[in-house]
């Protein structure tokens, strides 16, 4: 009887682990999404600045492209991105938020 109850708990406690390992993989994949959703975000402002750039540049014969440079002091900065609602790509993890999502830069 003591051997039931020790395989009855040892089982109970991985099915404990496992749940806890799902949950743990379903935030880092949420994790990576915001990483590549913020790096986006940043592309598309850059895009932008660099084609007001050019759009303000007088044309000259040579169309030579103009020189910007990015600063990195946003490095340890959290970016801030405002979002009605996002969707995270697990099964078990769909979230609505109506509040700015709040992710830091390091990376």
């Amino acid at each position: 009887m003591e051997k039931l109850l020790e395989a009855k708990t040892r089982a109970a406690s991985l099915e404990v682990k496992a749940a806890f390992l799902k949950k743990k993989q379903a935030l880092r994949a949420a994790e990576e999404e915001l990483n590549i959703q913020q790096e986006l975000e940043q592309a598309k402002i850059e895009t932008v600045i660099y084609e007001q750039c050019v759009a303000e540049l007088p044309c000259t014969e040579t169309n030579s492209s103009p020189n910007i440079t990015t600063s990195t002091s946003h490095v340890n900065t959290p970016l801030i991105l405002p979002t009605s609602s996002y969707s995270l790509s697990t099964s078990t993890a769909n979230a609505t938020s109506t509040s700015p999502v709040v992710v830091s830069a390091n990376g």
